[in-house]
Order: C-alpha cells, then sequence, then structure tokens
C-alpha cells in the first residue's frame, strides 16, 4: 500500500511547506482564468548490478557488459531493452496494476539507462503523483530482479547523465490548445518560454538540489548548461516540440530526477502562467554552447 499524504496547519488550512498545496493555488489560479495545464512527464534513470553495496562501486547489469565493461553506447537500442526484458516486463506489469499512464520505453546512452514516458493528464497533481509512483516502482521492479534502481542524476562520471523532461501545454474550457500557433509565429510559445527561463536560475534550487545534479550539467551532454531554447535541439533549457496543433507545448529538461516531482510541477506551471505570457516578452534563440 502506496499513501501520498498533505500537510496542513493546526487551523486546517495547507502547509506553507506542502508542495502538494503549492502546486493546488498555481492550478487555481489557472481555473480561475478557464485555463487547464495538460502536463506529461519522462522519467530516466539507471539500472545496476545488485553488487553495489559489496562492491563500493555502481556497475551495469551483467548482461548490458562484456568482459565486465559496458557493451557501448546503447541509444534506442532494442537489444539492451531486450538484456532486461525481464525487468522492464515487471516494471510495465506494476505499471499497470496501478492504472499508471506508462507509454513508451526506450534505451538510453548510458549503459542500464532507459527512460520511461508517461502520456499527459489535464491533471497536472495525477502527473505528478504519476511519476513518483512509477520512480517507487522502478526501484521494486529491480529488486525483484536482484538489481538496484536509481534517478541520481550522474551515477557515473563517464556516462549521460539522467533528467526529469516535464511536457506542459494549456487548454481552454472548450478543450482547445492556447498555445496552437496555428501554422504563424509561436508568440505565446515564445513568451511562455520566456517566463521558464526568467525563473530558472532560482528554479535551480528544486530542479538540481544536490552536489551530483551539478555533474550533469555538461556542454554537449545533452543536459542544458546556457539560459537557452531551441525547436528540436536536445542541449537547450527549454524546448518546443511542436507549435502547432493539439500538441503545441514546452518541453523542461532541466530538472533531475532525484527531485519529488511534485516539486518541480509548480515551479514549472507558474514560469507558464497566463500572469507570465501577459508580462514577458517573446524569447529570442540563442545558440547552446557545444563540447570542443
Amino acid at each position: 500500500m502506496q499513501v501520498l499524504a498533505s500537510m496542513h496547519e493546526f487551523d486546517g488550512s495547507p502547509s506553507f511547506m506542502d508542495p502538494r498545496a503549492i502546486l493546488a493555488a498555481v492550478l487555481e489560479r489557472y481555473a480561475s482564468r478557464g485555463l487547464t495545464p495538460v502536463v506529461a512527464t519522462e522519467l530516466e534513470f539507471y539500472v545496476m548490478s545488485g553488487d553495489w553495496r559489496e562492491t563500493g562501486r555502481p556497475s551495469p547489469p551483467e548482461n548490458l557488459t562484456y568482459r565486465g565493461e559496458p557493451n557501448g553506447f546503447q541509444l534506442y537500442d532494442m537489444s539492451a531493452v531486450d538484456a532486461l526484458d525481464g525487468y522492464l516486463s515487471t516494471l510495465r506489469a506494476y505499471a499497470s496494476a496501478q492504472g499508471l499512464p506508462a507509454d513508451a520505453t526506450t534505451a538510453e546512452f548510458g549503459p542500464g539507462q532507459f527512460e520511461v514516458n508517461l502520456l499527459h493528464r489535464a491533471d497536472a497533481l495525477a502527473a505528478a503523483d504519476d511519476c513518483l509512483y512509477l520512480k517507487r516502482i522502478a526501484e521494486q521492479s529491480a529488486r525483484r530482479h536482484g538489481l538496484k534502481s536509481t534517478c541520481m542524476a550522474k551515477p557515473y562520471s563517464d556516462h549521460a547523465g539522467s533528467g526529469l523532461h516535464v511536457h506542459a501545454s494549456i487548454i481552454d474550457r472548450q478543450g482547445r490548445n492556447i498555445l496552437d500557433a496555428k501554422g504563424g509565429e509561436p508568440k505565446r510559445l515564445k513568451s511562455v518560454t520566456a517566463g521558464l527561463l526568467n525563473t530558472m536560475r532560482e528554479a535551480q534550487l528544486i530542479f538540481a538540489p544536490f552536489a551530483n545534479s551539478y555533474r550533469r550539467f555538461q556542454p554537449g551532454s545533452f543536459a542544458p548548461v546556457d539560459l537557452t531554447w531551441g525547436s528540436g535541439h536536445r542541449g537547450t533549457a527549454i524546448r518546443i516540440p511542436d507549435k502547432d496543433g493539439p500538441a503545441a507545448r514546452t518541453a523542461s529538461p532541466a530538472p533531475a530526477p532525484m527531485p519529488i516531482p511534485i516539486c518541480c510541477s509548480p515551479q514549472s506551471l507558474a514560469a507558464c502562467s497566463p500572469v507570465s505570457m501577459a508580462n514577458s516578452t517573446p524569447a529570442k534563440r540563442r545558440r547552446p554552447r557545444t563540447r570542443r
């Protein structure tokens, strides 16, 4: 059994320290304007050998190595998915049993690194809860197979780090995506992006709360190192995957997967809010730095 709790003051009012209450307050601001955020998350994590306590160092599962060394980059490699099919099948079964909207599962760059996508929800609180449940499922599934999973941002110094990607759009009372550029200039998307970038530095206290979190931010590592945005570049702080139609949205790859997802959503949605759109100058594109 799992229980997610909210904190209250002695008089019954929501605690100012409770991230669920903070997110609920942000959602009320949207609702007062007849708007609803639609949120989806993509969680990256590593699966490692279960003997890490005995050896004192993390290492990939044995069937992803050759003579003790990783087989190499495994991005979208189906053989890596097949090698851990037992573990991933258990993860999917647990997700289905808990009613989580788990969608695609892909192999990422690092040895034993995977990403699980959760489908979008027009309920940001539920979307954040889904992601937290997924983190727990990933760990429990690993234990069942004698493995270890971790959402540490950078468990290996010489391999890719992991992130938590938060996708967000906004719909009105008629269910129309107000960020839809309809084939034209994405002014609202750019204003939302500006709001996100304007609060990005302060948000690192939430997005990257540990020393290890900052080891992930390296040029050329598919992690943001500047206050930049782009349409398809995976190294920017904010990405616009699609500007037209129902799927028009922003994607923030800045958060590390270690923080509780409910802590990341309030900042992202507050920065995307109608107040932010009204007060933000549309963001200008900057070229991200790359490794030389």
